[in-house]
């Protein structure tokens, strides 16, 4: 239900916006919009736990898909994803993606980024919300965890090293498959419904265990900042530039 009223809102806001003359709101121009309590200032899946970071989340950039609420049924809507098939043994997920796609900067959006954004949600210095829920159930993804996390406490001396999700396999430039250890039915529903993507040319230049942790103070890497210092480069016309509270 909370969902269902997080998207209804944003579903709004949207439909106000396209309402507006084509004289009253030009790109490039700014978009004020209030909400009754302050974000906290991390748009990012997997460690925003914030309603109101969600908002503005959910205007900026994209998922892979949304379910759709309003169908009776699980039927799901394409977003960044423009179709996707999953095998016969419930296993592996093979997903389409949008092409000419761009984020705020103007670099592509590819299949490398849903990669690199599923992968550190495995990470355990990253510490997302959703990993024992819905991550930890891809292949490879404990081993992955297990190896990041040795690395946080300074104890994976002599540990082979796990450099990435053996589950999680760029296919070309546009499709990219998720191979789960064992059926689990709420995968789309519980790990990739409404999960807003991030760019990896940005992220990746940042230590994972950081990201949790910045804040107003830190350096922006964009001219696309956000109120946490780190960059909201998305994938939506909309951008956050400033959040201030009022009163």
């Amino acid at each position: 239900m909370k969902r269902f009223r997080n998207i209804l809102i944003v579903c709004l806001a949207l439909v106000l916006i396209a309402a507006l003359p084509s004289s009253a709101l030009a790109l490039g121009d700014t978009l004020r919009w209030g909400i009754n309590s302050a974000p906290s200032g991390k748009f990012l899946s997997g460690i925003s736990t914030s309603l109101y970071d969600s908002y503005a989340m959910q205007l900026t950039g994209d998922p892979l898909l949304w379910l759709d609420d309003l169908a009776g049924e699980e039927t799901y809507l394409p977003r960044l994803a423009t179709s996707w098939e999953i095998s016969e043994d419930m296993l592996t997920y093979t997903f389409y993606l949008a092409e000419g796609v761009t984020w705020h900067d103007g670099a592509p959006f590819t299949a490398e980024d849903v990669a690199f954004d599923f992968t550190t949600q495995c990470d355990a210095r990253l510490n997302a919300s959703g990993y024992v829920a819905n991550w930890s159930k891809i292949a490879g993804a404990p081993e992955y965890f297990a190896y990041t996390d040795a690395l946080a406490k300074g104890t994976a001396e002599g540990m082979a090293p796990v450099e990435g999700v053996s589950g999680i396999r760029v296919i070309d430039e546009f499709t990219v498959s998720i191979t789960l250890s064992e059926v689990y039915a709420p995968f789309l529903s519980g790990a990739l419904n409404g999960f807003i993507l991030y760019p990896k040319h940005i992220w990746e230049q940042i230590p994972v265990e950081d990201w949790s942790t910045c804040g107003p103070s830190a350096p922006a890497r964009t001219d696309s900042s956000s109120r946490s210092g780190i960059s909201t480069t998305c994938s939506r016309p909309m951008r956050i530039t400033t959040s201030a509270r009022r009163g």
